[in-house]
């Protein structure tokens, strides 16, 4: 029963790498994740929660995490990179566009129907038999389970954090227009105001920088084509100095999220035209339009999205919940005992709306 779940340890989780195409043409890379039941991957089948992550933030950064969470629970997962970021292809490199990302959900969530109702996984271009690999591991075995044998294509759940929350939240209000059958969702210390989290960047200098850059970048892309090279800036920085992120409490948490194995190829930037469009983006303003299950985590000491913004917007969705960790701060639930709490009550909450 949902009140006697408790969190079990975390693990590495099992993963088979796969190519999701995208709508322009590139490949997102991503990872099936399957339900850990008692060691075995066999049963009836279950329902898949899509995940994704933040600004900038690629799939290894903490998602196995929750991935882990998810999988003992008895859920699927799969979690991909955004076009243009971490081993997805797709060019410009480090461009970020907000309705291009919407656009990848998009194509996961629809990979993910197609493959529970047919046979065979549909893994890449043209569903190429070299589009799915299998990532090391003595539990994986030599090939990708028959994922038709596996996922409820009828059972969907959403989970994105940060940035990854404010897309989770304008998917959630489109799904009846979309077609698209997602049960519930969650949305963690969401992205909902562009000009409320603009604020939260310290000092004038940085705030100059990013706009004589992103100004720079506009410019250079218009002269220069679309495909060319961004100009770029921070994601993350410390105390002040000039990045999309910088406050005191980012640079540290933002760059520990990287396994230590990847960390040296990691790039801390993105297109600086993006520091233009960020203020106008307001996803929170979809949340009045949300009809399914919705739980919001909101952390009281957030630093990139401010608290009270989120708890407004969460206000107004129909069927929404709100997840409130009043100590916390943004980076907080990512880790340690902040993390243990998010997922008991994550898992809960999926135990509520999926079957």
């Amino acid at each position: 029963m949902t009140s006697t779940y408790r969190s079990p340890p975390l693990h590495d989780p099992l993963r088979y790498n796969i190519w999701i195409p995208a709508s322009d043409g590139s490949r997102l890379a991503a990872w099936f994740c399957p339900a850990q039941v008692s060691g075995s991957l066999s049963g009836r089948k279950r329902p898949v929660v899509v995940c994704a992550g933040g600004l900038g933030v690629i799939k290894e950064m903490r998602l196995p995490a929750y991935i882990s969470a998810f999988s003992s629970a008895a859920y699927h997962c799969v979690a991909f990179d955004y076009r243009c970021f971490g081993e997805s292809t797709g060019r410009p490199r480090q461009l970020l566009d907000f309705e291009s990302q919407q656009a990848d959900w998009k194509s996961v969530i629809e990979w993910v129907v197609v493959n529970g109702q047919s046979e065979g996984a549909r893994g890449g271009p043209e569903g190429s038999k070299d589009s799915v690999t299998v990532a090391p591991s003595a539990l994986a075995g030599d090939s990708l389970p028959n994922l038709s044998d596996l996922i409820d294509p009828t059972q969907i759940a959403l989970f994105g954090t940060s940035f990854g929350g404010g897309h989770v939240i304008k998917l959630s209000s489109q799904l009846p227009a979309l077609g698209l059958p997602v049960k519930c969702s969650i949305s963690q210390c969401p992205f909902t105001d562009g000009y409320a989290s603009s604020k939260t960047v310290k000092s004038i200098y940085a705030k100059l920088y990013l706009g004589i850059w992103g100004a720079t970048d506009k410019v250079s892309a218009v002269v220069r084509g679309k495909d060319a090279p961004p100009i770029t800036i921070p994601l993350a920085a410390k105390d002040g100095q000039p990045a999309l992120m910088n406050a005191p409490d980012v640079y540290a948490n933002y760059i520990s999220q990287l396994p230590a194995s990847i960390k040296d190829n990691f790039v801390n930037a993105v297109s600086a035209r993006t520091a233009l469009s960020i203020p106008f983006l307001v996803p929170g303003s979809y949340a009045a339009s949300v009809q399914i299950p919705i739980l919001y985590a909101i952390c009281g000491q957030d630093s990139v999205a401010p608290a009270q913004t989120t708890k407004k917007y969460a206000q107004k969705s129909a069927r929404g919940e709100i997840a409130w960790f009043e100590e916390e701060g943004h980076f907080d639930l990512y880790q340690g005992q902040g993390l243990e709490r998010a997922t008991r009550r994550y898992v809960q909450f999926l135990q509520a709306h999926l079957k």
